[in-house]
């Protein structure tokens, strides 16, 4: 896909919002991607070769992005399992409840006869 194409605007534009959705604020978020549009770009003009999301054996194809590793991380590091990225939750149980009693009797759903539209 070309930078320049409009849905690449349209992606640029629902991150930012996001973000000013979250963070509040814009936060250079739209210079951080901008900055990743320009070396897409700058990757795509270079003759001879394709870009994907990883590299191919076929002498053509060059990965954009880059897994985590221990090496310093570039622009296009990539995280590569959600466990990186979700925001955890702290779950707090409460010991002297263990929801016994509370819990509704399990009842079965009633038979394809039985079911009301």
């Amino acid at each position: 896909m070309d930078v320049q194409d409009e849905r690449v605007g349209d992606v640029v534009k629902a991150i930012e919002e996001r973000a000013i959705e979250i963070a509040g604020a814009e936060d250079g978020v739209r210079g951080k991607l901008q900055a990743r549009l320009d070396g897409w770009s700058a990757e795509q003009a270079v003759e001879g070769r394709k870009l994907a999301y990883r590299d191919r054996k076929d002498g053509v194809t060059v990965g954009l992005l880059r897994g985590p590793s221990v090496t310093e991380w570039s622009m296009w590091t990539c995280l590569t399992s959600l466990r990186d990225v979700e925001a955890g939750i702290n779950l707090l149980l409460q010991a002297d409840d263990l929801g016994e009693g509370s819990v509704p009797a399990f009842e079965s759903a009633p038979a394809d006869e039985e079911k009301t539209e």
